[in-house]
């Protein structure tokens, strides 16, 4: 299902856009929002990724036994 967003443009831009008739704006604005929220699936992954490499490096470094080290983590979320 497709869902209809709308915003306002300024005079000025509507009337640079429209210098460029040709360019379907409507797919160029969906195209960015869609490369826009992949970047951010991006830095999230990455985010959990680190994070995940930070709690690896703890627990090697820890004499805890893994049940203590999980419990321990559960409590700092």
């Amino acid at each position: 299902m497709k869902k209809v967003y709308s915003f306002k443009i300024d005079d000025d831009l509507v009337k640079r856009m429209k210098k460029f008739s040709y360019i379907n704006w409507s797919e160029y604005i969906r195209e960015a929002i869609k490369k826009k929220l992949l970047e951010e699936d991006r830095r999230r992954v990455g985010y959990a990724v680190k994070l995940h490499m930070e709690i690896l490096n703890k627990v090697s470094e820890s004499d805890s036994d893994i049940t203590e080290i999980i419990r321990r983590f559960r409590e700092m979320r």
